[in-house]
């Protein structure tokens, strides 16, 4: 179980654009002990899951949950989690508000 919580931390931290070495910091150890985490090797506590999921904006839940996001009618569904899903769209809203913002730019320099 270790090994898969790890593995959801890094993907979410890795999606957040976040290095070790900023999430360690922020739990106040060291990147090696938080690599370790992220690889399975040791076990992590409560509290420590309870941080995480503070610092990279997911539920507890979340870096537990494996399930699917199960949309019939989507073809990303069969390879990304609910989870992953959300962030994505949250992902896409910024970046289409940031290319409105250059195409509004752009326009009136024109």
């Amino acid at each position: 179980m270790n090994k898969k919580v790890g593995q959801r931390i890094r993907m979410f931290r890795a999606m957040r654009g976040l290095s070790q070495d900023n999430v360690a910091d922020e739990l106040g150890m060291t990147t090696g002990n938080y690599g370790k985490m992220e690889r399975g090797e040791i076990t992590i506590s409560v509290t420590t899951v309870a941080q995480i999921s503070k610092i990279l904006k997911v539920t507890i839940a979340e870096l537990f949950d494996e399930k699917p996001y199960n949309n019939l009618n989507d073809p990303l569904s069969a390879y990304v989690t609910k989870a992953e899903f959300k962030l994505l769209e949250k992902e896409v809203a910024a970046i289409t508000k940031d290319l409105e913002k250059v195409k509004g730019s752009y326009s009136r320099k024109r």
